[in-house]
C-alpha cells in the first residue's frame, strides 16, 4: 500500500502552533506506520527532505526527490556522469543507484538520465553564456566534489 501524505513540510515559515500540530501529526502517522502489518511508504515533494525533518523520516521508509539545493545532490549527479554506467529504463531514460548516508540516514539515491533533459540543460546553459574554466581548475573542483561524494558514499552507517 501506498501513502502519499504531506504532514512533514518544512516548518521555518510557520507559526508556533502550526509547527506544534505538524510535529504532533508526523508522531501520530510514525506510530499508524509501526503498527501497520504491509509496507507503506510517505510519498512526498523535495519540501520534506529537510535536516529539519530528517528525525522523522530515520523512522520511515520515504519516497522523495532531493532538492536542487543541496550540494550533496549536485556531487552526486557528477558523480554518475563521471561514472557513467547507466542502467536502462526504458527507451529514453536511464540510471545510476548510490547508496549513502546523508542527514544520518542510510539511503538508495537513484539518479535518472535523459538525453532530451540533458541538451534542454545545455542549451540553457549556451544561452547564458556560461564561460569556460581552465582545464586545471575543472579538474581540481570534479576532484574535490568526488573526494566529498566518495566519504557519503562508504560512510561506515552502510558498511555491513
Amino acid at each position: 500500500m501506498l501513502l502519499i501524505m504531506l504532514c512533514f513540510c518544512a516548518a521555518h515559515r510557520r507559526s508556533l502552533r502550526l509547527r506544534r500540530v505538524t510535529a504532533s501529526r508526523s508522531q501520530a502517522l510514525i506510530e499508524t506506520f509501526s503498527e501497520s502489518t504491509t509496507p507503506r511508504y510517505l510519498v512526498a515533494d523535495s519540501k520534506l527532505y529537510t535536516e529539519e525533518n530528517s528525525q522523522n523520516l530515520g523512522k520511515l521508509p520515504f519516497i522523495t526527490r532531493i532538492p536542487n539545493t543541496l550540494t550533496v545532490m549536485q556531487q552526486v549527479i557528477t558523480q554518475a556522469l563521471d561514472f557513467d554506467q547507466w542502467a536502462p529504463m526504458d527507451e529514453t531514460y536511464r540510471f545510476q543507484r548510490f547508496d549513502l548516508c546523508h542527514y544520518g540516514i542510510a539511503q538508495r539515491w537513484l539518479v535518472i538520465y535523459s538525453e532530451a533533459a540533458f541538451r534542454r540543460a545545455e542549451r540553457k546553459a549556451c544561452r547564458r553564456n556560461v564561460g569556460i574554466a581552465p582545464r586545471k581548475t575543472l579538474e581540481k573542483a570534479r576532484n574535490k566534489e568526488y573526494q566529498k561524494v566518495q566519504k557519503q558514499l562508504f560512510h561506515p552507517s552502510l558498511m555491513p
